[in-house]
């Protein structure tokens, strides 16, 4: 008898990222749909239910179009979640998360249309232990999708809602792209992002970027928040050292968290001239087109 043709896909799967019986399938009827969130079950209303393929493994259950895509995304979530929970000194997933994986772009296009989303989005953390995003073709597109929504995931898991949505935007920009960029040179591959560079005029000073607490409808204006949070805490991670991440990070969120104003001056020395300084760069980084390797 012939192997059913996802065999190879979990074999590679559980080879390279978890221990055997880490990773198993599951019949979409019995993975427990109706307890998908509100926006899980948008997206998982898109194909009836038997053209869903389910893999689980400890901290994640996967929808996806087919077996193999399911054990790909579960197995890289487990392996990019573990490096990700190890870079921001943050505890492993407690509650095993939901994640959607669409079939092509224009099923992802049906669902943001459905749901009533901003139609720029390419992937999305529901807040509420699911994530939604689609399936590309080797590394195109945007292939740090996924780390950059479990960024966002486990800020969550830990920090609940006490989380600066600069700090938030910034760290799940610029892991995100580290986790997947790695990934992709260990297998002889190298990433390049292309950025590009906002009107000087649309960008914020320090202080409107660290006060803005949700995002701009407008996509235009939402993209030059993502650029400066991520040029922001990129400048941040490099003045302060990726060694001492996870412990500002920590002061910044939480119940009981510190302004950057507040963390800067007292724990690293900074003074009104380093701040403007700081301020000057962020924007300066921002307003340059460029590629990120």
């Amino acid at each position: 008898m012939r192997p059913p043709p996802w065999t190879l896909a979990l074999f590679l799967a559980v080879a390279t990222s978890a221990r055997a019986g880490d990773i198993r399938i599951l019949p979409a009827e019995e993975a427990g749909r109706a307890e998908a969130s509100g926006l899980a079950r948008e997206a998982l209303d898109l194909r009836p239910a038997r053209r869903w393929a389910v893999a689980e493994s400890p901290r994640f259950r996967v929808w996806a179009a087919d077996v193999p895509a399911a054990v790909r995304t579960v197995a890289r979530a487990e392996r990019w979640s573990a490096t990700l929970s190890g870079t921001l000194g943050l505890p492993g997933l407690e509650d095993r998360a939901t994640v959607v994986v669409l079939p092509d772009a224009d099923a992802w296009a049906r669902f943001l249309a459905r749901a009533g989303l901003r139609e720029d989005s390419v992937a999305l953390h529901s807040g509420r232990g699911t994530i939604l995003l689609y399936e590309a073709d080797g590394w195109d597109g945007h292939p740090d999708r996924l780390p950059h929504e479990l960024v966002h995931h486990l800020l969550r898991q830990a920090f609940g809602r006490d989380v600066p949505l600069w700090l938030d935007e910034g760290l799940a920009g610029l892991l995100g792209w580290e986790t997947v960029r790695r990934e992709a040179e260990a297998q002889g591959i190298r990433l390049v992002r292309r950025l590009a560079a906002p009107e000087p005029d649309r960008l914020l000073p320090l202080n409107a970027l660290l006060s803005v607490r949700t995002l701009d409808e407008r996509p235009e204006s939402a993209m030059v928040f993502y650029r400066q949070s991520e040029e922001l805490v990129r400048r941040l991670d490099r003045r302060i050292g990726r060694d001492r991440l996870a412990q500002w990070v920590a002061a910044l969120c939480g119940p009981d968290a510190i302004s950057l104003e507040t963390l800067l001056r007292r724990d690293h020395g900074y003074k009104d001239q380093d701040l403007m300084i700081l301020d000057e760069a962020v924007r300066a980084l921002s307003r340059t087109p460029g590629d990120v390797d």
